[in-house]
């Protein structure tokens, strides 16, 4: 029977070149996405304030809501991933 045990380390950590091996980076940035998730979320919002009056006492009247906060939110992570590839020279 298996016990683990708090705190207690079953792996011991290899030692020597290596155990301090680096990651290489990932060379994806995140920005195509950024960009197919903040277009879906635009298409919802868009949808949803189209059909505002039909969904109104339903189970989505407030979709037009969150889509809009889904596609800012979209563009804030869109510009976040464009500035951190263009600081890490990935573009």
């Amino acid at each position: 029977m298996f016990r683990a045990k708090v705190g207690y380390m079953h792996v011991k950590p290899s030692e020597g070149p290596a155990a301090r091996k680096e990651i290489p980076a990932l060379e994806a940035t995140g920005i195509g996405v950024a960009k197919v998730g903040t277009a879906v979320w635009f298409i919802i919002m868009v949808g949803a304030w189209l059909m505002r009056e039909s969904l109104i006492n339903t189970a989505f009247s407030e979709l037009p809501q969150i889509a809009t906060a889904g596609f800012i939110l979209g563009l804030i992570g869109l510009r976040h991933v464009t500035r951190r590839a263009r600081r890490l020279s990935l573009l």
